[in-house]
């Protein structure tokens, strides 16, 4: 299925807002696993797993072509479920690679969402995040999405409408050809570190795919000057896999005085004001890192978070 490109806006709360909002969040121990249910003097609290993976469509990457058992849709979608439930990253491949999860059930209105992927200090590789609630209960991603409004929204580095076309490779390890919406050309080069006979992802019917959605200008760059050492540094706040440091300062702060580890690490959280039933990331920057590879915006974990006031 193919979720609609028409979108409404949310936007990310400020620190203050955020740091509340993590206050009433379970225990989570890793990226891998969470204690609970939990409840403080302030809320009962309740987490909603959205593990569920009800489309998989991937740019072309160095993660792509790992599992060479996955042929179609539905074994891309499992294939990724699989890693979500396990705990492990699942990567978007290049610019407009996305995946859409459902929540076990309906989030209430004035939940918290929190989204985790593998960003360090020199490394983000941000997703945008999009929502949706199932307001005609057919269980199908269908309706209007509501973009999260990140740091960039609405300056001269974010360009909505933009689009990839990738090529199919003719011939095993070749690299992939693509082909923007401005006319630029390139190639997504393979390293030696992935040497999987294909990046493209099998189960795209046809010799070429299209991806659109919203672009951020890459903030990628080489520190050495001779391509040794890359960077890409943070874009602010309100994306996946994005390393935000006022994040991690409220993370420590929360973390502190649960006196244990509350926020999974690399976490973006946000407050929806009405119901919530998928998320949608998409990886929105087209760069490469030189030896590194592409920019893919990974995934390792999403989960909702419901907060019931005491009487």
């Amino acid at each position: 299925m193919c979720a609609s490109d028409s979108r409404n806006r949310a936007a990310v709360p400020g620190k203050a807002a955020a740091f509340c909002a993590v206050l009433f969040l379970f225990a989570i121990s890793s990226c891998t696993g969470m204690e609970g249910p939990e409840k403080d003097v302030e809320g009962v609290f309740t987490i909603v797993e959205c593990t569920r993976v009800l489309e998989y469509t991937p740019a072309p990457g160095q993660f792509i072509g790992s599992d060479n058992s996955v042929l179609t849709p539905g074994q891309a979608c499992t294939y990724a479920e699989d890693r979500l439930r396990a705990g492990q990253f699942v990567s978007l491949g290049a610019f407009g690679g996305y995946i859409v999860t459902e929540f076990d059930r309906a989030l209430a209105p004035g939940s918290y969402i929190a989204i985790w992927g593998n960003a360090s200090e020199t490394s983000s590789e941000p997703g945008i995040i999009y929502h949706m609630h199932d307001s005609n209960g057919n269980g199908i991603p269908d309706e209007e999405w509501t973009e999260v409004e990140g740091s960039l929204h609405g300056t001269d580095e974010e360009e909505s409408g933009y689009a990839v076309t990738y090529f199919k490779p003719t011939d095993s390890g070749e690299d992939i050809r693509w082909k923007d919406s401005h006319g630029k050309e390139g190639c997504i080069e393979r390293n030696a570190y992935h040497p999987e006979s294909s990046w493209y992802p099998a189960w795209i019917e046809g010799d070429s795919y299209t991806l659109a959605g919203v672009k951020l200008e890459s903030r990628a760059r080489d520190e050495s000057g001779n391509g040794t050492y890359w960077v890409s540094p943070s874009y602010g706040s309100g994306y996946a896999d994005n390393f935000n440091d006022e994040e991690k300062e409220f993370r420590t702060r929360v973390n502190d005085a649960f006196g244990r580890v509350v926020v999974p690490r690399n976490s973006v959280i946000f407050r929806v004001d009405g119901p919530v039933s998928f998320i949608k990331v998409q990886t929105a920057v087209n760069d490469c890192c030189g030896w590194i590879g592409e920019i893919s915006t990974e995934v390792c974990g999403i989960l909702g978070i419901e907060v019931a006031e005491l009487e």
